[in-house]
C-alpha cells in the first residue's frame, strides 16, 4: 500500500509502511517535506501562501521563459539584495550566453520574442493574503518592449512582487547559472535542481534518493502529459540525464522501480564531479586556487552559521563574482569575507 496515496493515513492502525534503511528513508522524507513546504501549497488549508506562490508559478515556465529569467539573474550582483525590476535583452549576447550558433539566431530571436510577448507577459499567480483574508492575483510583468531596430527586447517586473523576486533569485543562483545555461530542456533544469537539493542535504559527494513517478510529474508540471511512462522516460528522463551529465557539475543515473508490472518509483543516484570540472576557467590558474586550509575554514563558517548554505554553491558564486568584478588582491581573504557575508541569511 502506498502511504502517499490519496485517502491513506500512514499513521492509522493497520497501515504498514516499508523502510529501505532508516537513514536514507529519513533523509528522503526530510527533503520531500522541505521541497513540498517550499514549492507547493499547504494541503492542510489548501491556500497558496504569498512566499511560495511565485516559486510555484516559476515551475510552469517554458524553456525560453527560463532562459529569459536566468539571463537576467546572471547580471545581478550576488553580494547585494537589490533586485533590478527593468531588464533589457540583447539577442546577440543572449545567444552567446546559451551557445546558440549563427545559423539558428534568426529563429532564436523569434522564439525568445514569442516567449516574452505571448507567454511571460501573460504569467500570473494567486495567493491567499493573511492580512486581507482574501485571495490576491498578480502578474509577473507590467511592461514588455519589442520591435526595436537594434534587435533588443525589454521587460519590467511588477514592483509589487519585488520581495518575492529577490527570494526567487536566491533560489536560482544558489545552484550556479553556468550549470544550466547550456541545457536545452526546462525539465533538465528542474531535475538538476531537485538532484542538487538532495545532494546538498546529504552532506556527501554522492547520494541516492527515490521519487514517486506521479510526485515527480507534479513537480515537473507534467501531470497531464506522458500518459505512457515510456514517453516520459525517453523525452524527459533520458534527455535530462544526458544534459545534466554533459553540462553540469554533477553526474546522475537512475533506475525504474516497479510495483507489480507498473513503473512506480525512480531511484536516482547523484554524485558531484571533480571540483575542477565545474568551476570557471579562472580556477585553473594555480596562483588563484584556494588552499585546502582556507576552504576548510570557509566550510566551518558555513556550518556554524546554520543557515543551510552549501559551501560549494558559495564557492561557485564567489568565482562568478570575481570573474565579473576582477581578481582581488588576496583571493583567500576575499573568499572568507564573501562566505561570511553570504551565510548571514539562508539561501
Amino acid at each position: 500500500m502506498n502511504p502517499h496515496k490519496k485517502g491513506v493515513n500512514p499513521h492509522k492502525k493497520g497501515v504498514k509502511t516499508t523502510q529501505k534503511g532508516s537513514e536514507s528513508t529519513l533523509l528522503n522524507k526530510c527533503v520531500d517535506l522541505f521541497y513540498l513546504s517550499r514549492y507547493y501549497f499547504c494541503v492542510m488549508n489548501m491556500k497558496i501562501t504569498k512566499s511560495n506562490a511565485i516559486i510555484n508559478s516559476s515551475y510552469r515556465f517554458s524553456l525560453n521563459e527560463l532562459r529569459i529569467v536566468l539571463y537576467g539573474l546572471s547580471h545581478i550582483d550576488p553580494t547585494t539584495d537589490d533586485f533590478p525590476l527593468f531588464h533589457r535583452i540583447h539577442i546577440k549576447e543572449l545567444a552567446e550566453f546559451y551557445n546558440i550558433g549563427d545559423k539558428d539566431r534568426g529563429s532564436f530571436y523569434d522564439n525568445i520574442r514569442e516567449a516574452l510577448v505571448t507567454k511571460f507577459w501573460e504569467r500570473e499567480f494567486s495567493y491567499f493574503d493573511e492580512e486581507r483574508k482574501a485571495t490576491v492575483k498578480r502578474r509577473w510583468l507590467i511592461e514588455v518592449e519589442y520591435g526595436a531596430k537594434n534587435g533588443s527586447l525589454a521587460y519590467h517586473y511588477n514592483p509589487l512582487i519585488k520581495n518575492q523576486l529577490q527570494k526567487l533569485a536566491k533560489r536560482f543562483t544558489s545552484y550556479f547559472l553556468s550549470n544550466v545555461s547550456n541545457m536545452k530542456s526546462a525539465y533538465s533544469m528542474r531535475i538538476y535542481e531537485v538532484a542538487v537539493m538532495y545532494l546538498n542535504a546529504s552532506g556527501k559527494s554522492k547520494t541516492t534518493f527515490n521519487k514517486n513517478i506521479e510526485d515527480l510529474k507534479q513537480q515537473l508540471d507534467i501531470s497531464e502529459k506522458y500518459k505512457h511512462f515510456y514517453h516520459m522516460k525517453s523525452r524527459v528522463l533520458e534527455h535530462a540525464r544526458k544534459e545534466i551529465n554533459k553540462h553540469s557539475d554533477i553526474n546522475i543515473i537512475y533506475k525504474i522501480i516497479k510495483l507489480g508490472r507498473s513503473p512506480n518509483e525512480i531511484e536516482f543516484t547523484v554524485s558531484r564531479k571533480a571540483k575542477t570540472q565545474s568551476l570557471p576557467a579562472l580556477t585553473q590558474t594555480p596562483s588563484q586556487k584556494l588552499t585546502p586550509s582556507i576552504f576548510e575554514k570557509a566550510k566551518k563558517i558555513a556550518l556554524e552559521a546554520g543557515t543551510g548554505w552549501d559551501i560549494y554553491s558559495i564557492e561557485q558564486q564567489f568565482y562568478e563574482h570575481i570573474r565579473k568584478k576582477g581578481p582581488p588582491d588576496s583571493l583567500e581573504l576575499a573568499f572568507l569575507g564573501f562566505v561570511k557575508k553570504k551565510v548571514i541569511n539562508p539561501p
